[in-house]
């Protein structure tokens, strides 16, 4: 499973399947894209689920918005219309059990929910 983070030079990272995602994005500025997604299939079915995602960050300036986008490895790019079509990304995604989904929070101020409160999410799963 890849998560992806940023657009033009994005940061990559793995997971195995069923795992726990943590993204740390500290200080924010503009938008920012993550992409979730199986990155062993293409085109089909996928295979993988992920556990919990957890978001961490903050706004540091500005009024930007944080997407979460839980696709297809063809979707590169958030829908903008509610009825775009868009290939599944994964089997299941945000686990079971207290806090499971997808928790977006500031791990250095608990009641700062700023970044929360800007971010856009679309998941087929």
């Amino acid at each position: 499973m890849e998560v992806t983070v940023g657009g033009g030079s994005p940061t990559t990272t793995l997971w195995n399947t069923g795992a726990d995602i943590t993204v740390t994005l500290g200080n924010v500025s503009t938008n920012t894209l993550i992409r979730i997604f199986d990155n062993t299939v293409s085109g089909g079915t996928p295979t993988y689920s992920a556990g919990k995602v957890t978001i961490d960050g903050t706004v540091s300036s500005g009024t930007p918005i944080l997407r979460v986008l839980v696709a297809g490895a063809n979707q590169t790019t958030f829908p903008t219309l509610p009825d775009s079509l868009i290939n599944q990304g994964l089997i299941n995604i945000g686990g079971s059990g207290t806090g499971a989904g997808i928790k977006v929070y500031n791990s250095g101020n608990g009641g700062d929910t700023t970044l929360r409160d800007r971010t856009r999410r679309v998941a087929l799963a």
